[in-house]
């Protein structure tokens, strides 16, 4: 059987190699082999996809997902084609 650190060191290697921008964002804790994860991640799918990935893990004996779905805010402006309002003198 696998020790929690092990373990825990797997489950964050597997966070930053499928998803890797909210890998930073989560926290992973386990104890005797139950997976609490806390943090946010970018979508209702990532959660999802997260979990079954942990789940199938050899040695996770449960999880617990405390994560939330939050939508990284897209950039003001980004888009060169969105019609801005105009001013005369602008």
């Amino acid at each position: 059987m696998k020790s929690d650190s092990d373990l825990r060191d797997e489950i964050q290697v597997e966070l930053v190699q499928q998803f890797s921008a909210d890998a930073q964002r989560m926290d992973v804790q386990v104890l005797d082999g139950v997976v609490t994860l806390t943090g946010n991640v970018g979508s209702d799918l990532d959660r999802w996809r997260l979990d079954d990935a942990i789940r199938k893990m050899p040695g996770v004996r449960g999880l617990i997902d405390k994560t939330m779905a939050v939508p990284e805010a897209p950039l003001a402006n980004s888009d060169p084609d969105i019609a801005r309002p105009w001013f005369p003198g602008s």
